[in-house]
């Protein structure tokens, strides 16, 4: 069953059973007080690609900020999953869907999506760029790469409504 989440002015369309919804999980909302971050949600993709789904209504301002502000949320919500995996904090397991928690045990592949609503074609390139090298630790350490997407392109990937 596809399930809609709204963020930043966009309808993403996820399969509920390969869905994480990080943003709204319990684990989240009790550490959310304490500098703890987190993407709008993480789902399983197929051959166990698992990706870490921002979401922005506009264009970064400041570009060194946003960049350390998507750092954070992505660091700060894998760290999340694997400690939820662990079970090394009490929250329930069972938020997180069984083929991802499966998905993270078995070498797990992993890419962020960044979905900026309002940004022009050719600056979904330079901002993507931007970030791989600004976040590019936390890319090598995870062999992650970081994907930059307007809406009309998420759209064609399927990603909105």
């Amino acid at each position: 069953m596809m399930r809609e989440i709204e963020e930043s002015g966009m309808k993403f369309l996820v399969d509920e059973s390969k869905l994480f919804y990080i943003e709204k999980s319990s684990l989240y909302r009790r550490l959310n007080g304490k500098s703890v971050s987190s993407v709008e949600f993480v789902e399983l993709l197929p051959k166990g690609r698992i990706v870490f789904v921002e979401a922005k209504p506009d264009a970064p301002k400041d570009a060194s900020e946003f960049s350390s502000k998507i750092r954070k949320k992505v660091s700060h919500s894998l760290q999340m999953c694997f400690s939820m995996l662990h079970e090394i904090v009490d929250d329930s397991p069972e938020e997180m869907p069984i083929a991802m928690r499966e998905a993270l045990q078995n070498q797990p592949r992993f890419r962020a999506i960044v979905v900026v609503k309002d940004l022009a074609v050719e600056h979904c390139v330079i901002l993507q760029n931007y970030l791989n090298i600004k976040l590019e630790a936390l890319c090598h350490i995870w062999k992650m790469d970081i994907l930059v997407f307007n809406e009309e392109r998420a759209r064609k990937r399927k990603m909105i409504a």
